[in-house]
């Protein structure tokens, strides 16, 4: 981007990677809602030009000093938080610690589907929303604390859904409820949900109450909108804990065409828990700043791969006509609600 609204394809110096850090050529770029917002409204744009893209996958080109992890020729998916090396250009240069290694068994444009949703699921489970435990791997090798409480994942439909269903299914919990539209039903309980309810269902809070055993103590909110908040609120316990990916969207569309009817914490006068319930709002970009980063991709997902028990989000590929033309039609689609439950991943080169 090198403007609000405008798209450009730039030429910038490459470079090498510095110590820690990994150079990869760029096979495939995901895209997300995020992109869309920072193109439409400058959401998390500081300065142009700004790169659109916040995971891709590809082969390491080039290793920095005190690289130990990862090789040249070695295949990976890596984040791409930073305006300099998102993920949509040819190359991009990213600390170890944001990389997994890939097995051969995985296509490339599954793979790019992966790391940005997979740290915003773990984020929202462990350190950064509900605060339950780390495993040092996953699947878990001891059963946690709280393996028979029920969690309940309300818009497991989406693609960060989907992934949290799966990351608390390895993690060791019993007892995974989801909300989604019928059509993800199958799909979902494929992952690893033990219960699947439509979001949309006027008897939501009672089907989930009798499926828990009662009110619900753990909840995600992979939607964040005050009406989803307000169905949540009917069957949270008054203790409950509720991890909200944020930002919270005013009333019932999570699609936002204007910032300011976005917010990081519900105002008191349209908040519907009491004040005992404890709300969490998630941003995966603390991730970042956590030590949780040292090992999360780089070791847990790099060995969660090689075991092939983990499903990535499905691809909607845009691969027909020029790069700009194939960012424009995924932004698109993004914008217009048309991806369903599926990655767009764009294809370089």
């Amino acid at each position: 981007m090198t403007a609000r609204g405008v798209l450009d394809a730039i030429q910038t110096e490459t470079g090498s990677p510095g110590p820690g850090e990994v150079l990869f050529k760029v096979a495939y770029a995901s895209i997300i809602l995020l992109d869309v917002w920072g193109m439409d409204l400058e959401c998390f744009v500081t300065e142009y030009p700004a790169g659109i893209g916040y995971g891709a996958s590809g082969t390491v080109v080039e290793v920095g000093p005190g690289v130990e992890s990862l090789s040249v020729g070695d295949r990976v998916t890596a984040s791409t938080p930073e305006p300099k090396w998102r993920a949509v250009q040819e190359y991009c240069i990213v600390p170890q610690s944001l990389c997994a290694k890939i097995p051969d068994s995985l296509e490339l444009d599954a793979a790019a589907t992966i790391p940005d949703n997979f740290i915003t699921a773990c984020w929202s489970i462990f350190d950064g929303g509900l605060n339950l435990p780390v495993p040092s791997t996953l699947p878990a090798l001891n059963a946690p604390a709280l393996a028979d409480t029920p969690i309940v994942v309300y818009g497991t439909g989406t693609t960060v859904g989907q992934y949290t269903c799966q990351v608390l299914r390895l993690a060791g919990y019993k007892t995974v409820i989801v909300t989604a539209s019928p059509m993800h039903h199958e799909y979902l309980r494929s992952l690893g949900a033990t219960h699947t309810f439509d979001y949309s269902s006027p008897t939501l809070a009672d089907e989930v109450i009798k499926a828990a055993g009662g009110k619900v103590t753990l909840i995600i909110d992979c939607i964040a909108t005050e009406g989803t908040l307000g169905d949540i609120s009917k069957f949270a316990a008054p203790d409950a804990a509720v991890a909200v990916l944020l930002d919270i969207k005013e009333g019932n569309s999570m699609y936002v065409t204007d910032l300011s009817k976005t917010f990081s914490e519900l105002p008191k006068d349209r908040n519907p828990f009491p004040e005992s319930a404890k709300i969490v709002g998630v941003s995966a970009f603390q991730y970042f700043d956590h030590e949780l980063r040292e090992n999360l991709l780089s070791k847990i997902l790099s060995s969660l791969l090689s075991t092939g028990m983990f499903q990535p989000n499905r691809v909607v590929l845009m691969e027909k006509g020029s790069l700009m033309e194939r960012v424009k039609k995924g932004l698109g689609l993004l914008r217009n609600n048309q991806a369903r439950g599926q990655k767009v991943v764009i294809k370089l080169g």
